[in-house]
């Protein structure tokens, strides 16, 4: 019977060393949780942002003065355009026409809007001579473009390609001259 006192009082202190142990445990992993939750609020604060999105590509843009002059005397006529900036999205345009070793000078002049580097052509009538297998195609954008340095005006004219017989619509290119 001792020995069964004896064993039962061994059995209660085993499960009360045991009961302690895990009520103190608890507290422990209380305050390791709570550290470990501060370590992680504490290393969000360090986080570095996401690198800034790459800059958006604009297409290059021409230097615009308030007036601008081009030629082209590849042609049978000399033609010469001055174009007159009003404002950023307005101009007046001014074509002349000169029969090389001529004196005969025909002029017309109008306005268009301008849209970054384009001219916004509309239905122009009138327009000067070119030459004898090209015409003035009045309805199509011109453009203002830089071309091996030299800053260009590209006009879209009706030519006659002499291979074919054919009339195809291709661009001249004007060379950006000192307006006189």
């Amino acid at each position: 019977m001792q020995a069964s006192l004896s064993f039962k009082t061994f059995i209660a202190a085993g499960i009360s060393l045991l009961v302690i142990s895990c009520n103190s445990n608890k507290k422990e992993k209380t305050k390791i949780t709570e550290v470990t939750l501060r370590d992680i609020k504490q290393e969000e604060k360090n986080i570095e942002p996401p690198p800034p999105p790459p800059p958006k590509v604009l297409p290059p843009k021409i230097e615009m003065k308030k007036e601008i002059c081009f030629e082209n005397t590849g042609l049978k006529y000399r033609l010469r355009i001055r174009i007159n900036f009003i404002s950023a999205k307005r101009a007046t345009v001014s074509v002349s026409s000169n029969e090389i070793g001529g004196n005969k000078i025909s002029v017309a002049n109008f306005s268009c809007d301008v849209n970054v580097n384009n001219l916004i052509i509309k239905s122009v009538e009138d327009l000067p001579a070119a030459g004898d297998a090209s015409e003035w195609v009045a309805n199509k954008n011109w453009v203002i473009d830089t071309a091996n340095g030299k800053t260009v005006l590209s006009v879209p004219f009706n030519a006659k390609n002499y291979d074919t017989n054919k009339w195809e619509l291709t661009d001249y290119e004007f060379v950006q001259v000192e307006c006189k």
